[in-house]
C-alpha cells in the first residue's frame, strides 16, 4: 500500500510540474449573501455577498450620471456599517445580472481572482478581476458561454480550471464552448481556446 501511495505521488507531482514549473490550482466558489440593505452614495445596491475580512462584493446600480449603464460590480471595505469603495466596474448594459465567484489557490504568493459571469436569458462571458493585497484591477473577458441545451445553464464557470505556476495564470476549460456569445456564436472545442495572463497582460490563444 506504500509502494501505491508513493507512485500516486510521483504521477501527481510529475503532471503539476512541467518544464520546470510547479503549478498550483485555483479552487472556485461563489461567496457568500450578505445583508445588502447597505448604502453607498450614488448607487442602489442591489446583491452583497461576504468577500474577504470586511471586504464585501456588491451588485449595483448607479442612482446618478456616472457615466456608466446597467448593473455594476463594486468592491468595497465594510467600516462601521460604512462602505469605502476599492474598485467600481463599468456598467454592463443590458445585462440582467452579475454572478460573482472567487478562485484561489490556498497560497498567500498567488492573488486571488474575481470572476464575474454576465448575461441575460444565456450567458454572455465572464469578467476577470485580480485581487493582489489592497489592489483590485480588471484584466479581461473570457469571451465564452458554454455549449448547452435548453435544460443546462449557460454559464462556463463549473468548467474553468484555472492554475498559476507564480508567473502566469492559465484559463482552460473542460467542455465545449460557444465562442462570442452573442456575436459569432461559433462553437469551439475546448482543447482550441484558453486564456492566459502574464506581465500584466491578458491573452486570448487560439488553435
Amino acid at each position: 500500500m506504500k509502494h501505491k501511495s508513493f507512485i500516486v505521488f510521483m504521477i501527481l507531482s510529475f503532471h503539476l510540474t512541467l518544464s520546470g514549473k510547479t503549478w498550483r490550482e485555483y479552487h472556485i466558489e461563489q461567496p457568500a449573501k450578505f445583508d445588502s440593505s447597505l448604502h453607498l452614495v450614488g448607487y442602489d445596491i442591489r446583491e452583497a455577498y461576504k468577500f474577504q475580512g470586511d471586504t464585501l462584493i456588491l451588485i449595483a446600480t448607479g442612482t446618478s450620471d456616472h457615466g456608466a449603464h446597467g448593473l455594476q460590480l463594486i468592491v468595497a471595505e465594510l467600516i462601521n456599517r460604512s462602505l469605502n469603495p476599492v474598485f467600481i466596474g463599468e456598467g454592463q448594459g443590458d445585462s440582467f445580472f452579475i454572478k460573482p465567484y472567487y478562485a484561489w489557490t490556498g497560497s498567500s504568493e498567488d492573488p486571488g481572482l474575481l470572476l464575474c459571469e454576465i448575461g441575460t436569458e444565456h450567458s454572455w462571458g465572464v469578467q476577470t478581476i485580480i485581487i493582489r493585497n489592497k489592489s483590485v484591477k480588471y484584466i479581461g473577458l473570457l469571451d465564452v458561454s458554454l455549449d448547452h441545451n435548453e435544460n443546462e445553464s449557460s454559464n462556463p464557470i463549473p468548467c474553468l480550471k484555472i492554475r498559476t505556476d507564480g508567473v502566469q495564470i492559465d484559463f482552460n476549460f473542460t467542455r465545449d464552448l460557444i465562442y462570442k456569445p452573442g456575436e459569432s456564436n461559433k462553437i469551439m472545442s475546448s482543447d482550441n481556446i484558453r486564456y492566459s495572463y502574464k506581465n500584466d497582460k491578458f491573452l486570448e490563444i487560439i488553435k
